[in-house]
């Protein structure tokens, strides 16, 4: 029995080995993987590093870019508000010039219907003169007819009786 247990003891020592190399086998491994993470970490962390200067970099410029966006769009304004005073201007130019050109055109018609109103009434005085002297003429040949047949009718009449 003694024998039994050598045997037992010997196996379990052999299992034991066999445990210890594969534990060895896995350490070695474990270490190989801690060098790799490390390594990797090294390098996220050389990019993290880039990553926040890029970050600082993109933020200088985002700045720059608000302050040139700030100034243009103060220029802007400016230069709109510059050529909306002269577009106002012009516009006021043209306005007074079409005033003054209304002004002529309507003093220029107004004096042309005033001569067109005097013609008119000189014709139409004319003309009622024309009229008034047609109808005294026919008022007095008229009468005169009548006087003159009314004459000759009593005449003729008195000449009967004689």
């Amino acid at each position: 029995m003694p024998e039994d247990r050598i045997a037992g003891l010997e196996s379990t020592v052999t299992r034991i080995e066999s445990t210890t190399a594969r534990l060895e086998s896995t350490v070695t491994r474990l270490e190989s993987s801690t060098v790799r993470l490390e390594s990797g970490v090294a390098r996220l962390e050389s990019d993290v590093a880039r990553l926040e200067s890029d970050v600082v970099e993109i933020k200088s410029t985002v700045q720059s870019l608000d302050a040139w966006l700030s100034e243009f769009i103060v220029a802007t304004a400016k230069e709109f508000g510059t050529v909306r005073t002269e577009m106002e201007k012009g516009f006021g130019a043209v306005r007074t010039e079409m005033e003054k050109g209304f002004g002529k055109l309507r003093t220029e018609a107004e004096k042309g219907l005033g001569e067109l109103r005097g013609e008119m009434e000189r014709g139409f005085g004319s003309l009622k003169t024309s009229i008034e002297s047609a109808k005294l003429w026919m008022l007095v040949t008229g009468v005169g007819s009548v006087i003159l047949v009314t004459f000759i009718s009593i005449l003729g009449r008195a000449l009967k009786l004689f």
